[in-house]
């Protein structure tokens, strides 16, 4: 009888499991997709750190909050009115900046990077 029991047990925990992990992905890239409806932020601060490699930039806000902004090729990056590459930020640090973003799941994306100053 025990065994009979432990094998109706294992296989409905088994799919239990299978769809749990099936809806949470379903979601996961529901809000991925989506990501383009989200609403557009603006953080002014100063970069900190810069990692072309990574695509990365790092902006302190006030307070002493760092955030991280992935740059991706859509990205608008100004430097004092003219247009620049994410190399050309590695030379700004400690400037100040105004970065526009989309909070997404993975990281927030930035649309437009100005540095002035």
């Amino acid at each position: 009888m025990k065994k009979f029991v432990l094998l109706l047990i294992v296989p409905v925990a088994l799919v239990l499991g299978v769809q749990t992990a099936t809806a949470q992905q379903k979601a996961t890239s529901s809000v991925e997709s989506n990501w383009n409806s989200f609403r557009t932020e603006t953080l002014s601060g100063t970069i900190t750190m810069v990692q072309p490699g990574a695509k990365a930039v790092y902006v302190e806000g006030s307070g002493g909050v760092s955030f991280q902004f992935l740059v991706t090729n859509k990205t608008r990056i100004e430097v004092d009115g003219a247009k620049a590459t994410i190399d050309d930020l590695a030379n700004q640090t400690q400037k100040q900046v105004t970065v526009t973003f989309v909070a997404r799941p993975n990281g927030d994306m930035a649309h437009s990077i100005t540095v002035s100053g």
